[in-house]
């Protein structure tokens, strides 16, 4: 028996606790019928680092070919863009992720290192500057408090957590230590749910971190199934398979962590994660994807063909063995 239907992030805990009490707990997706970002001629992305969708369909990519990040709506018409090579403001150098709260978009940039701050019309609207280490990823806390993950200076993973929209001096929040020696280890994939959990997913370990705000430690667990090589062993310098790629997080609190190059399914496979540290459920992407992301009306938004598409999809259900 299989079951197709589009199902809003109001459904999805339902559909989820359902299959993981009958032991089915993969859900595939499919493209949806709409045309995809990036594919109407002037209106291309070339090579997407950041992906946020607002609750109106708008989708607002950074594009780090072009120095800039882009406002498409629903029908993959890009209606604004802000940004040129260079670091004064409103430029970039290395535009990376972003997260939308409310009415502000937070992009973050790795070289030259800050975040800088826009209007739903991408019009520049401030920036805090990251001093305190190599910034990784960003997120945004239930009341607009911003928080960055750094590449460690030791074996432990240290977030930076500041107040609203950066207003004032930041406090760090340390992790566990990862028990590697290389500091790369420590590069983790950020998100902040609505009741105030935190979530951190390594990069290049199969780890996840739930702790709160004031960084106490909750919850540690690791996903079943990815393949683990021993990236650790003599005469490997580098660690080279990554076990996650990204974080979004729904309106009702679920994290939904993007798998990379361990995954079965290689850079295709979604982790939902619920904030008391429980994976209740593997969704699998028809495609591989670099980004992910979810709007408040329940779809997943993902950056495949190598960032220059950005799609939206649906689910469909299905009996697993």
């Amino acid at each position: 028996m299989h079951i197709s239907r589009n199902l809003s992030c109001a459904a999805i805990m339902t559909v989820v606790n359902l299959l993981s009490a009958a032991g089915q707990q993969i859900i595939s997706l499919r493209a949806a019928d709409a045309a995809a970002i990036g594919a109407l001629a002037g209106n291309e992305i070339y090579s997407a680092t950041g992906l946020s969708v607002d609750r109106d369909g708008n989708a607002y990519v950074s594009d780090v070919l072009e120095y800039c990040v882009k406002k498409f709506n629903a029908r993959g018409a890009c209606v604004a863009r802000a940004g040129r090579r260079g670091s004064g403001p409103g430029e970039f150098v290395s535009p990376a992720n972003s997260r939308l709260w409310n009415d502000t978009l937070l992009v973050l940039q790795v070289g030259d290192p800050r975040v800088q701050f826009f209007t739903r019309d991408l019009h520049y609207a401030g920036v805090v500057r990251v001093d305190d280490g190599m910034p990784i990823d960003v997120a945004v806390g239930p009341h607009g408090e911003m928080l960055v993950a750094t590449l460690g200076e030791s074996s432990g993973q240290t977030l930076l957590l500041y107040p609203r929209r950066g207003a004032g001096a930041h406090r760090r929040i340390a992790l566990g230590p990862t028990g590697k020696k290389n500091l790369l280890y420590t590069a983790c994939r950020i998100g902040w749910s609505p009741d105030g959990t935190i979530l951190a997913a390594y990069v290049y370990l199969n780890r996840v971190d739930l702790c709160n705000a004031d960084g106490t430690l909750r919850r540690t667990l690791t996903i079943a199934g990815l393949h683990d090589q021993d990236q650790d062993a003599p005469g490997v310098e580098l660690p080279e398979e990554t076990f996650f790629r990204g974080v979004a997080v729904d309106v009702h609190g679920l994290f939904y962590l993007l798998g990379g190059s361990c995954a079965q399914h290689p850079n295709a496979e979604v982790y939902v994660v619920s904030p008391e540290g429980v994976h209740r459920a593997t969704v699998v992407l028809p495609q591989e994807t670099r980004l992910l992301a979810v709007n408040a009306r329940g779809n997943l938004f993902g950056a495949a063909e190598e960032g220059t598409l950005v799609k939206k999809y649906v689910m469909s259900i299905g009996r697993h063995p």
